[in-house]
Parts: C-alpha cells; sequence; structure tokens
C-alpha cells in the first residue's frame, strides 16, 4: 500500500467479492457493471467510515505500535489487553 500525500488506502472491492457474498454464478456476476461497483465501493467506505473506522482506528494504531514496542502515549480510554486481544485476534505475546 503507497502513501500518497500522507494517506494510505484501507481496502478495495472486486466483482469477485461481491460474487463470493452474494453466491453468484458467473453469468449473474458478469452484471455487475463498473458504475454498479463504483456506487457499492462508496456505499461500503461511506458504511465503514460512519460505522467502524473512527472506533477501530485508535485500536488498531494502539496494537500496531504496541506491537513495534513504541508507547503513542495517546489520551483516550484504553480498553484492556485483553479486550483488544480479543477483538483483534491477538495472543498474548502481541501477535495477530
Amino acid at each position: 500500500m503507497d502513501c500518497e500525500d500522507g494517506f494510505f488506502q484501507v481496502t478495495s472491492v472486486h466483482r469477485d467479492d461481491i460474487k463470493e457474498a452474494l453466491r453468484l454464478t458467473d453469468i449473474q456476476a458478469a452484471k455487475i457493471t463498473d458504475d454498479m461497483m463504483q456506487q457499492i465501493a462508496r456505499k461500503m467506505a461511506d458504511d465503514y467510515c460512519e460505522q467502524l473506522f473512527w472506533d477501530h482506528l485508535p485500536l488498531i494504531a494502539e496494537h500496531v505500535a504496541e506491537i513495534e514496542g513504541i508507547d503513542l502515549g495517546g489520551k483516550r480510554n484504553n480498553p484492556d489487553t485483553a479486550d483488544r486481544r480479543k477483538r483483534f485476534g491477538g495472543n498474548s505475546n502481541g501477535k495477530m
């Protein structure tokens, strides 16, 4: 993931993702146009930002910093380590 002006891509969506999620046949998936894909991607991004992004960003950033041995010194209330591991699949040695 390359950095462009300080921004890093979080995710993307592919027709195959939709095909798998909806269990579509190749013929059904072929009906999804580029315009439809752009709408789906835009709505997914909006939904993610509204629902999860701001809640998960500090948790994940702190987790990655912790693995690297860096204390970011943030001022938010931190969930306990066990809760972070449970939410993000890490184990007791900080690996995900």
